[in-house]
Protein backbone atom coordinates (compact mmCIF):
# COMPACT_ATOMS: atom_id res chain seq x y z
CA UNK A 1 0.00 0.00 0.00
CA UNK A 2 1.66 3.17 -1.13
CA UNK A 3 1.33 6.10 1.68
CA UNK A 4 3.09 9.06 -0.73
CA UNK A 5 0.83 11.87 0.78
CA UNK A 6 1.92 11.20 4.26
CA UNK A 7 5.82 10.34 3.07
CA UNK A 8 5.36 13.90 1.80
CA UNK A 9 4.18 15.54 4.53
CA UNK A 10 7.14 13.89 6.72
CA UNK A 11 9.82 15.73 4.37
CA UNK A 12 8.10 19.05 4.78
CA UNK A 13 7.33 18.65 8.09
CA UNK A 14 11.30 17.68 8.52
CA UNK A 15 12.82 20.54 6.03
CA UNK A 16 10.55 23.28 8.97
CA UNK A 17 12.04 21.63 11.61
CA UNK A 18 15.59 22.32 10.32
CA UNK A 19 14.74 25.53 8.85
CA UNK A 20 12.27 27.11 12.26
CA UNK A 21 15.41 27.50 14.46
CA UNK A 22 13.91 28.52 17.99
CA UNK A 23 10.76 27.75 17.09
CA UNK A 24 11.65 24.26 16.56
CA UNK A 25 12.57 23.93 19.41
CA UNK A 26 9.77 25.47 21.45
CA UNK A 27 7.16 23.47 18.69
CA UNK A 28 7.28 20.53 21.22
CA UNK A 29 6.33 22.69 24.52
CA UNK A 30 3.37 24.49 22.82
CA UNK A 31 2.03 21.39 21.31
CA UNK A 32 2.24 20.05 25.20
CA UNK A 33 0.57 22.44 26.33
CA UNK A 34 -2.31 22.92 24.26
CA UNK A 35 -2.51 18.95 24.38
CA UNK A 36 -3.11 19.81 28.23
CA UNK A 37 -5.50 22.82 27.65
CA UNK A 38 -7.07 20.45 25.46
CA UNK A 39 -7.53 18.18 28.47
CA UNK A 40 -9.01 20.70 30.55
CA UNK A 41 -12.21 21.53 27.91
CA UNK A 42 -12.95 18.31 27.47
CA UNK A 43 -13.48 17.91 30.89
CA UNK A 44 -16.54 19.86 29.98
CA UNK A 45 -19.24 18.75 28.12
CA UNK A 46 -20.17 21.92 26.10
CA UNK A 47 -16.56 23.50 25.60
CA UNK A 48 -15.70 19.86 24.33
CA UNK A 49 -18.21 19.68 21.96
CA UNK A 50 -17.17 23.32 20.73
CA UNK A 51 -13.12 22.25 20.15
CA UNK A 52 -14.28 19.17 18.08
CA UNK A 53 -16.73 20.84 16.08
CA UNK A 54 -13.80 23.15 15.68
CA UNK A 55 -11.23 20.70 14.73
CA UNK A 56 -13.32 19.79 12.34
CA UNK A 57 -13.98 23.39 10.52
CA UNK A 58 -10.44 23.35 10.38
CA UNK A 59 -9.77 20.34 8.36
CA UNK A 60 -12.79 21.01 6.72
CA UNK A 61 -11.34 24.34 5.53
CA UNK A 62 -7.82 22.75 4.61
CA UNK A 63 -9.22 20.40 2.84
CA UNK A 64 -11.62 22.89 0.48
CA UNK A 65 -8.34 25.11 -0.51
CA UNK A 66 -5.69 22.20 -1.02
CA UNK A 67 -4.87 21.91 -4.17
CA UNK A 68 -4.07 18.22 -4.63
CA UNK A 69 -7.13 16.59 -3.62
CA UNK A 70 -8.16 16.24 -7.87
CA UNK A 71 -4.49 15.23 -8.29
CA UNK A 72 -4.73 12.23 -5.21
CA UNK A 73 -8.30 11.19 -6.63
CA UNK A 74 -6.80 10.28 -10.01
CA UNK A 75 -3.55 9.27 -9.37
CA UNK A 76 -3.55 7.08 -5.20
CA UNK A 77 -5.35 4.08 -4.93
CA UNK A 78 -5.66 5.16 -1.36
CA UNK A 79 -6.60 8.58 -1.37
CA UNK A 80 -9.02 8.38 0.97
CA UNK A 81 -6.98 7.03 3.82
CA UNK A 82 -4.50 9.04 3.07
CA UNK A 83 -5.84 12.06 3.65
CA UNK A 84 -7.59 10.85 6.69
CA UNK A 85 -4.32 9.86 7.88
CA UNK A 86 -3.30 13.53 7.28
CA UNK A 87 -6.22 15.15 8.96
CA UNK A 88 -5.75 12.67 12.12
CA UNK A 89 -2.26 13.25 12.26
CA UNK A 90 -2.66 17.30 12.74
CA UNK A 91 -5.18 16.58 15.27
CA UNK A 92 -4.23 14.21 17.30
CA UNK A 93 -2.22 16.27 20.22
CA UNK A 94 -5.87 17.82 20.49
CA UNK A 95 -7.89 15.24 20.35
CA UNK A 96 -6.34 12.74 22.05
CA UNK A 97 -6.61 13.50 25.61
CA UNK A 98 -10.60 13.27 25.20
CA UNK A 99 -10.26 9.73 26.05
CA UNK A 100 -8.75 10.71 29.24
CA UNK A 101 -12.00 11.89 30.72
CA UNK A 102 -14.97 11.70 31.16
CA UNK A 103 -16.37 12.28 27.74
CA UNK A 104 -14.49 10.02 26.01
CA UNK A 105 -16.29 9.44 23.26
CA UNK A 106 -15.18 13.12 21.86
CA UNK A 107 -12.89 10.95 20.23
CA UNK A 108 -14.56 8.49 18.49
CA UNK A 109 -16.65 11.50 17.47
CA UNK A 110 -14.03 13.38 16.01
CA UNK A 111 -13.03 10.16 14.35
CA UNK A 112 -16.15 9.94 11.91
CA UNK A 113 -16.20 13.62 11.80
CA UNK A 114 -12.46 13.47 9.69
CA UNK A 115 -13.50 10.03 7.96
CA UNK A 116 -16.33 12.23 5.93
CA UNK A 117 -13.94 15.21 5.24
CA UNK A 118 -11.52 13.36 2.00
CA UNK A 119 -14.90 13.15 0.03
CA UNK A 120 -15.65 16.46 0.19
CA UNK A 121 -15.59 17.50 -3.84
CA UNK A 122 -16.33 21.54 -3.36
CA UNK A 123 -14.00 23.59 -4.61
CA UNK A 124 -13.78 27.53 -4.16
CA UNK A 125 -14.91 29.26 -7.29
CA UNK A 126 -11.49 31.16 -8.67
CA UNK A 127 -13.74 35.00 -9.74
CA UNK A 128 -12.35 37.67 -8.29
CA UNK A 129 -13.68 38.51 -4.89
CA UNK A 130 -13.29 41.75 -2.64
CA UNK A 131 -12.59 43.77 -6.25
CA UNK A 132 -13.15 46.85 -3.55
CA UNK A 133 -10.40 45.84 -1.07
CA UNK A 134 -7.64 48.07 -2.82
CA UNK A 135 -9.38 50.75 -1.02
CA UNK A 136 -8.47 49.60 2.02
CA UNK A 137 -5.11 48.19 1.54
CA UNK A 138 -3.03 50.44 -1.10
CA UNK A 139 -2.26 47.90 -3.81
CA UNK A 140 1.37 49.49 -4.39
CA UNK A 141 2.48 48.09 -0.48
CA UNK A 142 0.04 45.62 0.39
CA UNK A 143 -0.34 43.00 -2.63
CA UNK A 144 0.76 40.37 -0.87
CA UNK A 145 -2.26 41.08 1.76
CA UNK A 146 -4.70 41.56 -1.32
CA UNK A 147 -4.27 38.37 -3.01
CA UNK A 148 -3.91 36.40 0.13
CA UNK A 149 -6.78 37.99 1.30
CA UNK A 150 -8.81 37.27 -1.63
CA UNK A 151 -7.47 33.27 -1.71
CA UNK A 152 -8.16 32.30 1.55
CA UNK A 153 -10.91 34.39 2.60
CA UNK A 154 -13.07 31.21 2.67
CA UNK A 155 -10.88 29.82 5.55
CA UNK A 156 -10.04 33.46 7.26
CA UNK A 157 -13.50 34.56 7.71
CA UNK A 158 -15.67 31.60 9.41
CA UNK A 159 -12.41 31.31 11.84
CA UNK A 160 -12.08 34.61 12.76
CA UNK A 161 -16.29 34.46 13.51
CA UNK A 162 -15.79 31.04 15.53
CA UNK A 163 -12.99 32.87 17.00
CA UNK A 164 -14.68 35.58 18.56
CA UNK A 165 -17.93 33.91 19.25
CA UNK A 166 -15.96 31.51 21.75
CA UNK A 167 -13.51 34.27 23.05
CA UNK A 168 -15.49 32.90 26.03
CA UNK A 169 -13.37 29.80 26.25
CA UNK A 170 -9.79 30.44 27.35
CA UNK A 171 -7.48 28.05 24.82
CA UNK A 172 -10.21 27.65 21.55
CA UNK A 173 -9.69 31.01 20.45
CA UNK A 174 -6.10 30.93 20.90
CA UNK A 175 -5.72 27.85 18.47
CA UNK A 176 -8.36 29.10 16.37
CA UNK A 177 -6.11 32.71 15.86
CA UNK A 178 -3.45 30.60 15.66
CA UNK A 179 -4.55 28.95 12.40
CA UNK A 180 -5.50 32.68 11.37
CA UNK A 181 -1.85 33.99 11.71
CA UNK A 182 -0.16 30.83 9.59
CA UNK A 183 -2.23 31.25 6.65
CA UNK A 184 -1.57 35.24 6.96
CA UNK A 185 2.30 34.17 6.77
CA UNK A 186 1.79 32.03 3.94
CA UNK A 187 0.41 35.03 2.01
CA UNK A 188 4.34 36.17 1.51
CA UNK A 189 5.49 32.98 0.47
CA UNK A 190 2.96 32.81 -2.16
CA UNK A 191 2.73 35.94 -3.65
CA UNK A 192 6.41 37.01 -3.70
CA UNK A 193 8.48 34.15 -5.99
CA UNK A 194 12.05 34.13 -5.48
CA UNK A 195 12.91 34.70 -9.45
CA UNK A 196 11.27 38.21 -9.12
CA UNK A 197 12.58 39.12 -6.30
CA UNK A 198 15.97 38.49 -7.83
CA UNK A 199 15.33 40.06 -11.39
CA UNK A 200 16.18 43.90 -10.91
CA UNK A 201 17.14 43.70 -6.89
CA UNK A 202 20.36 42.03 -5.77
CA UNK A 203 19.03 42.51 -2.05
CA UNK A 204 15.87 41.07 -1.17
CA UNK A 205 15.63 41.61 1.98
CA UNK A 206 15.97 45.72 1.12
CA UNK A 207 13.46 44.96 -1.75
CA UNK A 208 10.60 44.03 0.98
CA UNK A 209 11.41 47.20 2.95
Amino acid sequence: MSFALLYIRCLQAIRALKEGGLGSIMLPFVIGGLSFASYKVYQNLHHGTMLIVALALVCTSIHIRRKDKIFARLNLPNWHLQMYLEYLILTLPFALTAIFTQHFYFFPLLLILLWFIPYLRYNPSQKTMFKNISSLFPPVHSIEWIGGFRTTFFTIIPLYILAFTTCWIRFLPLLLLWFITTTILNFYNEHEPLPILKAQHNNARNFLH
